[in-house]
């Protein structure tokens, strides 16, 4: 009888491999699709990111540009976030120098967004609805 080879474990070709599990060093283009999505850390990236795009009324109303600022957005968000951990934890030396690039970073990204709450086009059709309907029925 021949004996049975037990296939041993690589990690070639499994779901982690070519994964990110933390942020990258400098953002890329599409960087959320790079992360491993069993990690909090994408958890937490797109959240922030699905976040971002509903205030800003959707993707269907954003543009391709929007779209890439609110990327860049949870990029930098985050980088923020892990930088003031190691601040706290005393990690970090020139702390306040990046902190205040970072910051002023998110700032340019925010006043390029815009900063209010944007209504989503489902909104505009109910607008619509109601004020042709609502004047009817004041009418009556």
């Amino acid at each position: 009888m021949k004996k049975k080879h037990k296939r041993k474990y690589t990690r070639r070709g499994t779901y982690t491999h070519n994964r990110l599990v933390e942020l990258p060093a400098q953002y890329q283009k599409g960087f959320l699709s790079t992360i491993n999505k069993r990690t909090k850390l994408f958890y937490a990236l797109s959240e922030s990111y699905n976040k971002v795009i509903s205030d800003l009324g959707g993707t269907d109303s954003l543009s391709r540009l929007e779209l890439s600022l609110c990327e860049r957005f949870v990029f930098v968000e985050m980088l923020i976030r892990n930088l003031e951990v190691k601040g706290m934890n005393g990690d970090e030396d020139d702390y306040l120098d990046k902190y205040s690039k970072l910051c002023n970073s998110l700032n340019s990204i925010i006043s390029k967004l815009g900063i209010s709450k944007r209504e989503t086009g489902q909104s505009d059709v109910r607008k619509h609805l109601s004020e042709k309907y609502g004047e009817d029925r004041d009418q009556e």
